[in-house]
């Protein structure tokens, strides 16, 4: 899955989903440079997170040029 090394992101990520299992809430941001495993990270969440209703969105291309437009 490409996680190796990254434990206390994983370890955070389910921190964050146990939270959110007792009605606590919180937010994971991911970033980093490109190759960074943002994208393992982000299915890693997805899939413990598979008793929530989760939801993806991504910006058009004119968009991306604007900060938290898919906001």
């Amino acid at each position: 899955m490409g996680l190796h090394g990254r434990d206390a992101h994983r370890d955070r990520i389910a921190a964050l989903l146990t939270d959110a299992r007792d009605a606590r809430g919180g937010a994971l941001v991911l970033r980093g440079v490109a190759g960074a495993g943002k994208s393992a990270l982000l299915e890693e969440a997805v899939r413990r997170a598979e008793d929530f209703t989760v939801l993806r969105a991504a910006c058009t291309p004119d968009e991306r040029r604007l900060g938290y437009a898919v906001l």
